[in-house]
């Protein structure tokens, strides 16, 4: 039996810290969350140089830098990840 999740008004992050092609082959699924999921709110975590790929994709609604998260404390990533 598969449990199914409801993501309805929830913040996702989806991460691809790797190759831009990767990068590009996960991101039709930030479309499918979109229709799928009303009042999703999409970050995407991953390298500087894909940032301009991802946030030409109109369903993902932030992009999150993974150097600059990766440079900050512990405690520092888990506040910001919390807010």
């Amino acid at each position: 039996m598969i449990k199914q999740i409801d993501l309805t008004n929830k913040k996702v992050i989806i991460s691809r810290t790797d190759s831009i092609g990767d990068v590009m082959l996960v991101l039709p699924i930030c479309t499918w969350l979109k229709a799928n999921f009303q009042g999703i709110y999409i970050y995407f975590l991953g390298n500087a140089y894909t940032k301009a790929v991802v946030n030409s994709y109109d369903s993902v609604d932030e992009f999150i830098d993974w150097k600059e998260l990766e440079s900050k404390s512990k405690e520092e990533q888990i506040s910001f990840l919390k807010a």
